[in-house]
């Protein structure tokens, strides 16, 4: 199992890995992580939004 995983994680960047661990052993890492994915999913919502509208012919 931990192979597999490894094996999964071999291509990750440093800087993801490093955010990973610390979620492990650092109180509010993890708070800080979910909030940084927060913002991340709202900025491609935004981003998205005009070409999912024009693909539905929404208007808003």
């Amino acid at each position: 199992m931990l192979d597999r995983l490894a094996a999964s994680m071999a291509d990750e960047p440093v800087e993801s890995l490093a955010v990973l661990r610390s979620m492990l052993t650092h109180p509010g890492a993890s708070d800080a992580a979910a909030e940084g994915a927060a913002r991340y999913r709202a900025q491609l919502a935004e981003l998205l939004r005009p070409c999912l509208r024009s693909l539905t012919g929404a208007d808003g």
